[in-house]
C-alpha cells in the first residue's frame, strides 16, 4: 500500500497509550491539531481523482479497501511517453517551482526534477506521528490557509481550497490547464485578460498577501498567497501587527470571475474575503453575479476604499466595474480617489450627489476625512436628482438658460420633478424689454431685420445689421469688399459686393474674367467625372464633383448642362436655399457662391486650406461648412465672412445638416455625431454606438433624422439623444429623407450602386435595384416618390417610384462612352469627332447637339479631316479609311492598301490628302480617296501626325523623335533633325516656314525655316502633349494628358489654361481665334467660344 499506514504502524505503541490501538481503543480529540483517525485506523492521503507522476507513469488517488483515499499503483506511460502534471504525453513541461511544497492528505509533496527531466510533484511523504500538514509543512497544529472553495492560479494550472486531512483549509494539488489554455482568476481559459491592476498591487487573501503579477499567459493576475509572519495579520494588502476595518460588513465587490464579500476576519477586523466564483454562465457586475452586466462606473475613474483605492476598468465580465483595492503606500491614506500624505475632506458629511445610475453619500472614511461613498443605484423607472432617487423625467432646457416671452423673460431652473424646466415668465424691470434672451433698456432700432446688409456711403464696404449692446439693432462697422483682379470692387444695393471690370473683361458673379464660362461641356452630360454631392430646389437639381464640375438640371434630372466656372478643384458639398442662391465647398478650403442659379460662381474667402466636405444653409444668410480635422465654419452674412466654430474634435467631419438657424448636426470619422442647438455656439457630441466613419446626415425636422456610413444606417426620433443602428455589409455614402403624411421616406446609397429604401422612417429597409454598379455619393428627394442619386464617372440615376425602378441619365446616351481621338472643325458651327469602336459624332449647331453617325466599322478611329462641310475622311486601325461627300449622312469604305493602323489624315482640298500610321506608313490620294497610293517614308517607326500647307509641302512626325518633310507632294521624304528621342504626336504648319510639333514629356518644337532647324520651346507643363492647333501665326493651343492645356497669343510664349477636366485630351481643332473644340477619353467633348480664356 506504499507506506499508507507507515507513520501509524511505527508509532502504534505510542498510540496505544492514547487508546488508538487495540480492539477496544477510542480516539482522543486533538482539537484539529492532528487528523481524525477512522475506526479502522486509516486516513485520507489525497483528493479523490487527483494524479501525481511516479516512476515511468502516474498514480491516481482512489478509494482503498479500507474506505480511505490513497494514490494507487503506478500506471506506466506508453512507449516514448513521459508523465507531466499527472498525464502521459509525448513531451513534459514544468508544472511547479523547484523546492515548493504542498499538503496532500496527511503528508507533503515536493516539487523536484523527475526522470522525464521536468519539474513535477513527488510522491506523498507522510507527516510524523502527532503532526499535520499545514501550508506544505508538517507541524503540530494547523490554521486555515484559504477560504474553502476559493481558487487561485499556480504554475500552468489552478488550485482549489478544500478542508484537508489536517482539518484546516489548505490549497490542494494544482490541476494543469489544457494545451493552449491559461489560468486567469483561478479558471482555465483560451485567452487571457488582466484581472488585477496595477502590477505590484497587493490584497489580503486568507492569512496572507497576494500580489498582482504578470503570469505565464502574459496577463496580470493575483499570484500565490504569501502567509503573514507569526503574530501578524493581513490588513489593507499588507501584513501588520494590528489591523483596522477595510470595508463595510456585508458589502460586495467584483474580482476576476467572482465576488468578494466584506467579512470579519480572523484578525478581528473587517476585510474582503477570498473570491467566490460566479455560477456557470454568470458574470459579476456591481458586486453581484448576474446573467449579463452593465457599466457601473466611468473608465479610469478612481474612488477610495478602506485604506486604498479602486480604479474603474473593464473587468473579466467585459463591462466597466470597480477593480480590486490597491493599498496606499505606508504613511499615506486615500482621499478624493488618490493616495495622499494627509487626507482632505472631499465633501460635507451627509451631502449627496448624483452619479451614473444612482447617488453617492458623503461619509467619514477610515482615514478620518469625508469622501463620497460607494454608489447606491436607483430602482427601475427612477433617476437621481439632487442626490435623491425620484421617478424619471427629462430636462426641457439647460440650467441657467433664459428666453424671451413677449416683453418678459423665463429662466431655466431645477423643478420639483427633479428635472430642468422653464420657470413662469417674469416681467423685465421698468424701462426694459427682453431682447436676445436678456432684459435690456428700451431703445430704437436703426436697421431691420437683423442680418440684413447695406453699403457704407463713403467706401466700397458692407455693413451688417446686428444687435448692439443696448439690445437694439444697429449697423455694424464697415467691412471692405474684397479686391477684384482685373476690376474695381463696388458695393451694390442690399450690401452685395460686386465689381466694375477693366476693358476686355466681363463680370462673372463678383469676379472679372475674360469669359464667365471659357469652356462648355458638350458630351457627355453629366461629364464622366465623379459627382460627390447633389441637391435640389423643386425640380431644379445641382450636382458637384471633380475638377470644379457643377452641373444643373431644370427638368428633374432628365437633361443636364455644365454651369461650373470656379476653381479647378474637387467640389464635395453643395446646398441651395432657393432657385438662385447656392454654395459649393471643396478641397483647399474652397467655397464658391452663386446668386443666379449657378450661371456664374464667385470664390468666397474661407480662411482655411482644410478640405471642406459639406455645406448647409438655413437661409440666404446663415450657413455652415465642415471638413478635415474637425473644421466647422459659420457665416451669418451669406458667406461674405466665415468664422471658425469649436467642434471639440479632430476627426474629419464629412457632412452637416441644419433644419433651422439653430438646430444642426455634423457627422464624421470614428462614429462622430455632433449636435448644436444654438447655431454652433456650442457643439456637443452624441453617442452613435459605433467607431465606424459616418458620412452623411439628414433631418426632416428637429427630431426625426438619419445618418449613414461604413456598414451602418442610423436612425433617431429624439433629435439624436439616442440613435439606433442597422448593420449591412455596404459602405454607405449618403442618406436623404422626405417627410410624408403618415410616415417618412428614407433612401441611402452606397458603393457598387447599392440603394436601400425605407417607407417607414427607417424602421425597416429594403434593397432597390439601381441599374448601375458605380459608387453613389449623393442622393436627394424631389418629392415623396421622385429622387435623384449621383456618383462615380458622372453617374446620375432618377426614380419616379421611390426607387422601385431607376433610369440612367446621360447625353449622348453612350452606355460605355467611346474614347474620342480626333476632331475636325470646318466652321464655328460645324464639326466632327471620331473615336473608339468606329464612333463618329457630328454637330451643326456649335455643339448644342451631337449626333451619332454610322461609320460602318467597329475599328478604333484615330484621325478625321474635312475639306468643307460635306467632304471628309476618317482613318483608324486596320488601315481603315472611310469617306463622306454628304456631311456624314453616309460613310463609305475607301481602299488604303494597308492593314497597318492609320493615326492621322490631312487634306489640303477636296482631292489631295495624306494618311499616316504604323511602321512608317504613308498613303496619298489625288482624287479625294477614290484611290490611295503608298509613299516611301524612309522609316519604320510609327507616324502619328501629318500636316500639309499646300499640295507639295508637308511634314510627318512620329515615334523616336521622327520628323520627315516633302517638298514634292510626297514623292520624296527626307529626314529633319528634331534633337529628341520621345514620341512626337502632332504637327501644325501655318505656312511653308512656320510650324510647331508636340510630343511626349511636354515637348514643344518650333520652326521658322520650314524645319531646317527645330527649336525647343519652354512651357509650364511636362506632361505628354497629344494635339496642337493654330488659328493664325499668333493664336495657338496645345492639349494633352491629365487635362493639360496651353495657350499662346504671340506664337512664342505659352501660358496654362484651366479646363474642367483631368482626362487626357487627344484632339483639338479651332475654327477661328475664338471657337474651337477638344476631345478625349470617355467621350469627352468640350467647346470654347472665347479662345479658351
Amino acid at each position: 500500500m506504499h507506506g499508507r499506514r507507515l507513520g501509524w504502524i511505527i508509532g502504534c505503541g505510542a498510540l496505544l497509550l492514547a487508546g488508538a490501538c487495540g480492539d477496544d481503543s477510542t480516539t482522543t480529540d486533538t482539537g484539529g491539531d492532528v487528523p481524525d483517525v477512522r475506526p479502522d485506523g486509516c486516513l485520507d492521503l489525497c483528493t479523490l481523482g487527483a494524479r501525481i507522476c511516479s516512476g515511468g507513469g502516474y498514480r491516481e488517488c482512489v478509494t482503498q479497501a479500507d474506505g480511505c483515499t490513497d494514490f494507487g499503483d503506478v500506471t506506466p506511460c506508453g512507449a516514448g511517453e513521459v508523465c507531466s502534471g499527472g498525464t502521459c504525453g509525448d513531451t513534459c513541461r514544468d508544472v511547479c517551482a523547484e523546492g515548493d511544497t504542498l499538503c496532500s492528505g496527511a503528508g507533503t509533496v515536493t516539487c523536484a526534477r523527475q526522470s522525464s527531466g521536468c519539474l513535477d510533484w513527488s510522491d506523498v511523504t507522510p507527516c510524523a506521528l502527532g503532526e499535520v500538514c499545514s501550508d506544505g509543512t508538517c507541524a503540530g497544529s494547523c490554521v486555515d490557509r484559504c477560504a474553502t472553495g476559493a481558487r487561485q492560479c499556480y504554475g500552468d494550472g489552478w488550485q482549489e481550497c478544500a478542508t484537508g486531512a489536517s482539518g484546516c483549509a489548505e490549497w490542494g494539488l494544482p490541476v494543469s490547464c489544457a494545451e493552449g489554455e491559461f489560468c486567469a482568476g483561478g479558471v482555465c481559459i483560451s485567452g487571457c485578460r488582466d484581472l488585477c491592476t496595477p502590477e505590484g498591487a497587493t490584497r489580503c487573501q486568507g492569512p496572507g498577501v497576494a500580489t498582482c503579477e504578470r503570469q505565464a499567459s502574459g496577463c496580470l493576475d493575483w499570484g500565490v498567497v504569501v502567509p503573514c509572519g507569526a503574530g501578524e495579520v493581513c490588513t489593507g494588502g499588507s501584513c501588520e501587527e494590528r489591523c483596522f476595518d477595510q470595508c463595510a460588513e456585508g458589502a460586495t465587490i467584483c474580482s476576476g470571475f467572482g465576488v468578494r464579500t466584506c467579512e470579519r476576519q480572523a484578525s478581528g477586523c473587517l476585510d474582503w474575503s477570498d473570491v467566490a466564483p460566479c455560477p456557470g454562465g454568470e458574470v459579476c457586475s456591481g458586486g453581484v453575479c448576474v446573467g449579463s452586466c452593465s457599466d457601473v462606473c466611468t473608465d479610469g475613474a478612481t474612488r477610495c476604499a478602506g485604506s486604498g483605492f479602486q480604479t474603474c476598468a473593464e473587468q473579466a465580465s467585459g463591462c466597466l466595474d470597480w477593480g480590486d483595492i490597491a493599498a496606499c503606500p505606508e504613511g499615506q491614506v486615500c482621499s478624493g480617489g488618490a493616495c495622499r500624505d494627509l487626507c482632505v475632506n472631499q465633501c460635507t458629511e451627509g451631502a449627496r450627489r448624483c452619479v451614473t445610475g444612482g447617488y453617492e453619500a458623503c461619509e467619514v472614511q477610515p482615514t478620518g476625512c469625508t469622501d463620497w461613498s460607494t454608489p447606491v443605484l436607483c430602482g427601475a423607472g427612477e433617476m437621481c436628482s439632487g442626490g435623491v432617487c425620484i421617478p424619471s423625467c427629462s430636462d426641457t432646457c439647460t440650467g441657467g438658460a433664459t428666453r424671451c416671452v413677449g416683453s418678459g423673460i423665463q429662466t431655466c431652473a431645477l423643478q420639483t420633478s427633479g428635472c430642468y424646466g422653464w420657470n413662469p415668465a417674469e416681467a423685465c424691470p421698468t424701462g426694459q424689454t427682453c431682447r436676445g434672451d436678456v432684459c435690456v433698456p428700451l431703445c430704437t432700432d436703426e436697421c431691420t431685420p437683423e442680418g440684413s446688409r447695406g453699403c457704407d456711403a463713403a467706401t466700397a464696404a458692407v455693413r451688417t445689421c446686428s444687435r448692439a449692446t443696448d439690445g437694439c439693432l444697429a449697423w455694424g462697422p464697415p467691412v471692405a469688399c474684397p479686391a477684384v483682379p482685373n476690376g474695381t470692387p463696388i458695393c451694390t444695393a442690399g450690401g452685395i459686393c460686386s465689381a466694375t471690370c477693366d476693358a476686355g473683361y466681363s463680370l462673372c458673379g463678383t469676379d472679372c474674367r475674360r469669359s464667365c464660362r471659357p469652356w462648355e461641356w458638350q458630351s457627355p452630360l453629366p461629364p464622366y467625372h465623379t459627382l460627390y454631392a447633389v441637391t435640389n430646389v423643386g425640380d431644379t437639381v445641382w450636382a458637384v464633383g471633380e475638377y470644379g464640375i457643377v452641373v444643373r438640371s431644370a427638368d428633374a434630372g432628365a437633361t443636364w448642362v455644365n454651369v461650373g466656372s470656379g476653381p479647378r478643384v474637387t467640389l464635395r458639398g453643395v446646398d441651395f436655399v432657393d432657385a438662385t442662391h447656392g454654395w459649393a465647398v471643396g478641397d483647399g478650403g474652397t467655397i464658391i457662391v452663386t446668386s443666379d442659379g449657378g450661371a456664374n460662381w464667385s470664390v468666397q474667402a474661407s480662411g482655411t486650406t482644410a478640405q471642406l466636405n459639406a455645406v448647409s444653409f438655413a437661409d440666404a444668410n446663415k450657413g455652415w461648412a465642415v471638413g478635415a480635422n474637425g473644421t466647422i465654419l459659420a457665416t451669418t452674412d451669406g458667406g461674405f465672412t466665415w468664422t471658425p466654430q469649436t467642434s471639440g474634435t479632430t476627426q474629419a467631419l464629412l457632412d452637416v445638416y441644419f433644419v433651422n438657424d439653430r438646430s444642426g448636426w455634423a457627422v464624421g470619422g470614428s462614429g462622430t455625431i455632433l449636435r448644436t442647438a444654438n447655431g454652433g455656439l456650442v457643439w456637443l457630441p452624441q453617442t452613435s454606438g459605433t467607431s465606424y466613419e459616418i458620412r452623411s446626415v439628414h433631418f426632416v425636422d428637429a427630431t426625426n433624422g438619419w445618418a449613414a456610413g461604413y456598414y451602418y444606417l442610423y436612425r433617431t426620433a429624439d433629435g439624436g439623444i439616442t440613435w439606433s443602428t442597422t448593420y449591412y455589409t455596404y459602405q454607405f455614402r449618403a442618406i436623404a429623407g422626405v417627410a410624408g403624411a403618415t410616415a417618412n421616406g428614407v433612401m441611402a446609397v452606397a458603393d457598387g450602386g447599392v440603394v436601400y429604401y425605407s417607407a417607414n422612417g427607417g424602421s425597416s429597409w429594403s434593397a432597390r435595384t439601381s441599374g448601375t454598379s458605380s459608387a453613389l455619393y449623393g442622393v436627394t428627394f424631389l418629392d415623396a416618390n421622385r429622387a435623384i442619386a449621383a456618383g462615380a464617372t458622372g453617374t446620375v440615376i432618377t426614380t419616379a417610384n421611390a426607387g422601385a425602378t431607376w433610369v440612367t441619365q446621360r447625353r449622348p446616351a453612350m452606355v460605355t462612352p467611346s474614347n474620342m481621338r480626333a476632331v475636325a472643325a470646318v466652321s464655328p458651327s460645324v464639326a466632327w469627332a471620331v473615336g473608339y469602336g468606329g464612333a463618329i459624332y457630328a454637330t451643326t449647331d456649335a455643339g448644342a447637339t451631337w449626333t451619332a453617325q454610322t461609320s460602318g466599322v467597329t475599328n478604333n478611329l484615330w484621325g478625321v479631316d474635312f475639306a468643307d462641310t460635306t467632304t471628309g475622311w476618317a482613318v483608324g486601325e486596320g488601315g481603315v479609311i472611310r469617306g463622306t461627300v454628304n456631311g456624314g449622312t453616309t460613310w463609305t469604305a475607301q481602299t488604303s492598301g494597308t492593314t497597318y493602323a492609320l493615326y492621322a489624315v490631312d487634306f489640303v482640298d477636296a482631292s489631295y490628302g495624306w494618311a499616316v500610321g504604323a511602321s512608317g506608313t504613308i498613303r496619298f490620294t489625288p482624287d479625294g480617296g477614290a484611290t490611295w497610293q503608298a509613299e516611301t517614308s524612309g522609316v519604320t517607326t510609327t507616324l502619328r501626325g501629318v500636316g500639309f500647307v499646300n499640295r507639295t509641302n508637308g511634314w510627318v512626325v512620329g515615334d523616336s523623335g521622327t520628323i520627315r518633310v516633302t517638298t514634292n507632294g510626297g514623292v520624296n521624304w527626307t529626314a529633319q533633325t528634331s534633337g529628341r528621342t520621345e514620341a512626337l504626336y502632332d504637327v501644325e504648319m501655318i505656312d511653308a516656314n512656320t510650324g510647331w510639333v508636340v510630343g511626349a514629356s511636354g515637348i514643344v518644337l518650333k520652326t521658322v525655316n520650314g524645319g531646317t532647324t527645330w527649336t525647343v520651346v519652354g512651357t509650364p507643363a511636362s506632361t505628354a502633349f497629344y494635339g496642337v492647333s493654330f488659328a493664325d501665326a499668333n493664336n495657338g493651343w496645345i492639349f494633352g494628358a491629365s487635362g493639360t492645356a496651353l495657350r499662346t497669343i504671340d506664337g512664342i510664349n505659352w501660358n496654362s489654361l484651366t479646363i474642367p477636366t483631368g482626362l487626357a485630351i487627344w484632339g483639338v481643332d479651332f475654327a477661328n481665334t475664338s471657337v474651337g473644340w477638344i476631345v478625349g477619353d470617355y467621350g469627352t467633348i468640350l467647346a470654347t467660344r472665347t479662345g479658351g480664356e
